[in-house]
């Protein structure tokens, strides 16, 4: 390990490093030190002798260990040297960056043990085949219960299938591609479809508001990797759905209103149709997931999330 490595493990990287270590060895002079390091001199952390060309020791801090109830684990120099290296990267002293590993390693542990691990093998082309097949019965003529019961059927589903995840660590958040939906249908269902659908697949939607007077919306979901793709995907193919609902509807109100009248009651309609298709179906919620989805997001896109 070089000896300027050291020094910044050990005693930091702001000014006056030296000068701390150089206090806790007083045998070596203030010049030397300049010399040596600017020779990419290495120490021995076994004994803490400076390589030639000097014949030099300093007074070293305790090696680092593991230990448990039983015994004491001594690292070996190469293994002492690539902590330190890393400890110094990082900024952190040895101790506080073996805690934070600990840590993190035990948390995915706990995670892993209450799910089972999602096959990254999953394309979205079988993902988007999936849920075509499940909604290949509905058409613009179905009945609330009808989306219901598909929709409850397809959460099961992925579910046996593997393909959720009930928790999403931090670091594995990931986002949608945009999914593009009118102005008009945003605010009359769209909105509320994106809402439910996020909660029913444990991911949370964002509003990405365009200019006022572009006619479309965008909405990207954020969450685990599969469940944002599968967000999308059926948010997308409802979004279709609902639109032809909203269109067999206006017919049926006959030939004697107006088409601002048929707008707005088939608006209407539309509103209390979503959430009645929606609303019996089952959602995934996890607290710690939920809240590193909102902190992503409020980082990302804080004027939609304000």
């Amino acid at each position: 390990m070089l000896l300027e490595e050291y020094i910044q493990t050990h005693y930091g990287t702001a000014r006056g490093n030296k000068a701390a270590f150089l206090r806790d060895n007083p045998q070596i002079l203030p010049q030397e030190l300049n010399r040596w390091i600017n020779a990419k001199l290495k120490l021995n952390l076994q004994t803490g002798e400076i390589y030639k060309p000097t014949s030099k020791t300093i007074s070293l801090i305790a090696l680092p260990t593991v230990s448990n109830l039983n015994s004491v684990i001594q690292l070996d120099q190469e293994q002492v040297e690539q902590l330190q290296r890393c400890a110094a990267h990082a900024k952190y002293s040895v101790d506080k960056l073996l805690n934070q590993l600990i840590e993190a390693e035990d948390l995915r542990v706990q995670l892993l043990a209450e799910q089972t691990c999602i096959s990254s093998s999953v394309s979205v082309q079988s993902l988007t085949t999936k849920i075509g097949n499940a909604f290949k019965g509905l058409s613009g003529k179905s009945e609330m219960y009808e989306f219901s019961r598909v929709l409850d059927s397809l959460v099961v589903q992925l579910l046996d299938d593997n393909l959720l995840a009930l928790k999403v660590r931090p670091i594995d958040i990931a986002e949608s591609e945009r999914l593009v939906i009118s102005r008009t249908a945003y605010y009359w269902y769209g909105g509320n479809v994106a809402d439910r659908i996020s909660k029913i697949f444990g991911t949370i939607d964002v509003y990405l508001w365009n200019e006022i007077f572009d006619p479309r919306s965008d909405v990207v979901f954020i969450g685990g990797a599969s469940n944002v793709t599968i967000s999308y995907l059926v948010c997308q193919r409802l979004c279709q759905l609902f639109k032809q609902v909203k269109t067999e509807y206006k017919k049926s109100l006959g030939k004697f209103i107006n088409a601002r009248s048929k707008e707005d009651i088939a608006n209407d309609y539309m509103a209390r149709f979503v959430s009645g298709a929606l609303e019996p179906v089952r959602m995934m919620y996890d607290e710690d997931t939920q809240l590193a989805l909102f902190e992503y997001a409020g980082n990302k896109y804080p004027y939609a999330m304000n």
